[in-house]
């Protein structure tokens, strides 16, 4: 197993080497920094040995979990009001370069 976890922009052509060689591949998000990225590697996952999983690190935290069963039990709308605190911050670190991929 392979577990893909370098900057984003190294993500689909380490994903594809992996694949390609018959491994099982975990990859972090984002996939690829790109739509045409993100189809090779669902390409050479069709084509491989191995699986593909991708990993949010986050997937089994509890309000994760609930935001799931809300939407897969159908009986949810969504609303957004920010409200006058709303304030949003920018990330400063190496996910941001976008020689990094800007991820």
């Amino acid at each position: 197993m392979v577990n893909v976890a370098t900057p984003s922009s190294d993500h689909a052509a380490m994903a594809i080497a992996a694949l390609d060689a018959g491994k099982n591949v975990v990859l972090e998000k984002p996939i690829a920094i790109s739509y045409v990225e993100a189809e090779a590697v669902q390409q050479a996952a069709s084509r491989a040995a191995g699986k593909l999983f991708v990993r949010h690190n986050r997937r089994f935290f509890g309000d994760f979990v609930q935001v799931k069963e809300v939407i897969d039990s159908g009986s949810w709308r969504s609303v957004f009001d920010p409200g006058p605190s709303l304030k949003y911050d920018f990330r400063n670190d190496w996910q941001t370069l976008k020689a990094c991929g800007a991820g």
